[in-house]
């Protein structure tokens, strides 16, 4: 069991890291801390992880191809996953406490599809920008993924899609 409460900026900035498993405590992961990790293919999370924000360029241009991002984390900062080619499948963990996508996440990433959960308000610009292989786009709105009623505090309606959210997709 591990206490680390925090990845920090640039902590494994373009080293030849292949894997790592997220620990439960760490409640953030800090701008470009994997950033240009090229054989950086998998990341884990802890089931009970309590991570709350990923920071700006946290896994851009990584070799990552599945993410499931924790039910805690209400925040994905600017291009977080930007530039991942071999990421195709991000899922979000039932009853997601995501509020709020910032630009570029996703933008040149091989996502084929994303089903974006209840909690969801605000998707920032350029989002899924020039993800040439994004066939299927989901909304939830007030319905969770088994297709009931979103009725906690964590349910949202999306308000607000930006600019060029998917320029250059299907």
């Amino acid at each position: 069991d591990s206490s680390l409460s925090i990845i920090g900026n640039y902590s494994f900035y373009q080293t030849k890291i292949i894997q790592i498993y997220i620990p439960m405590y760490v409640s953030l992961i800090g701008s470009y801390a994997f950033y240009g990790c090229s054989s950086l293919g998998e990341v884990k999370f802890d089931p009970k992880s309590r991570l709350t924000i990923l920071a700006p360029y946290a896994f851009y241009q990584t070799s990552i191809t599945y993410i499931k991002i924790p039910l805690s984390v209400y925040f994905i900062y600017d291009y977080v996953f930007c530039r991942c080619a071999s990421l195709i499948t991000v899922e979000f963990t039932d009853g997601s406490r995501i509020n709020k996508i910032g630009n570029y996440v996703f933008a040149e990433s091989g996502l084929q599809s994303i089903v974006l959960p209840a909690s969801l308000s605000t998707i920032n610009d350029y989002v899924f920008y020039n993800c040439y292989a994004l066939n299927t786009v989901t909304f939830f709105g007030a319905i969770n993924a088994d297709g009931s009623a979103c009725e906690d505090a964590y349910c949202a309606t999306l308000s607000s899609i930006g600019d060029y959210v998917f320029y250059g997709t299907k």
